[in-house]
């Protein structure tokens, strides 16, 4: 949640890949996952502009993504 809707949404239009996180600490904490994709569903984000939902295949391959 470091970022609001519109920057996520500008950064995504310069073509930075995002990730979500719910900084969470202990289990109970994982529903504010929920939040971060709240934000990303109002910056208009979707699968392709999350580091979370890119195939595990693409990951770690610097500047291939």
């Amino acid at each position: 949640l470091d970022l609001n809707d519109l920057n996520a949404k500008r950064a995504a239009e310069l073509g930075c890949i995002l990730s979500l996180g719910s900084d969470s600490h202990q289990a109970q904490d994982l529903w504010m996952m929920e939040l971060g994709l709240g934000m990303a569903r109002r910056a208009w984000l979707d699968k392709d502009n999350l580091l979370n939902c890119l195939p595990h295949r693409k990951l770690g391959r610097k500047g291939k993504l």
